[in-house]
């Protein structure tokens, strides 16, 4: 987190993941045998980082706090089920996000805010299994689309 001014701040993230199998045996393989560990990961990208920028509008206190977010998130490559499987691996992808929250409307303990997720309606997934050597079937679960939303809150 990065606070350059009173009114702006700056949330960064960066995740690199080395990870692999020493040994992963395939129980429901005809001939049980030791797979390649050097073709079977975790799951999880190498790679994945996000940046989410909010700016605090100058507004006297008497309306309330308004502040203003954008945000994406990225990441790459990454096998979502046995990568021998159909449509095994998703590329690389980033959503972008974006907030307005109004805190202490008008003086009130209500808050209201608008938020957009995924505005770039980017197009993934975010899991799979694969039993297309058992019973013919590749499954994968996509990600959330873009949706966006208006929320009220009120502290009582």
């Amino acid at each position: 987190t990065w606070l350059p001014t009173d009114t702006l701040e700056v949330d960064l993230f960066v995740s690199y993941i080395n990870a692999n199998y020493d040994e992963w045996m395939d129980p429901l393989a005809t001939n049980p045998q030791d797979r390649d560990k050097s073709h079977y990961h975790f799951g999880v990208p190498e790679v994945s980082g996000g940046v989410t920028v909010r700016y605090t509008l100058p507004l006297p206190g008497s309306i309330g706090t308004v502040s203003l977010q954008g945000n994406v998130y990225a990441q790459s490559e990454r096998e979502l089920a046995d990568e021998n499987g159909p449509g095994g691996r998703q590329s690389g992808y980033s959503v972008l996000g974006a907030r307005v929250d109004w805190r202490d409307v008008m003086g009130s303990r209500l808050r209201l805010s608008l938020w957009g997720r995924n505005l770039n309606d980017t197009e993934y997934y975010t899991g799979g299994v694969n039993t297309a050597n058992t019973i013919g079937y590749y499954m994968a679960y996509p990600g959330e689309p873009r949706t966006w939303g208006i929320d009220a809150t009120y502290d009582f």
